[in-house]
């Protein structure tokens, strides 16, 4: 792929990326990962969405 003007490009540009954040710290990765498994639920098994967004206010 590094001899391919398009992938090479962005091989490149990999490098420099930098993980976000959110990603390196544990809570916030822990939090969007409970997110996420909530949001599979409301939409594959019809989780009330209302009070599933009440339950993310909790910790605010």
């Amino acid at each position: 792929m590094n001899e391919n003007r398009l992938w090479k490009r962005y091989l490149q540009e990999l490098e420099d990326v930098q993980a976000s954040g959110f990603y390196l710290s544990e809570k916030w990765n822990t939090s969007r990962q409970l997110i996420n498994e909530d949001i599979h639920k409301m939409i594959l098994e019809g989780v009330d969405i209302n009070q599933t967004l009440k339950s993310w206010t909790r910790f605010a």
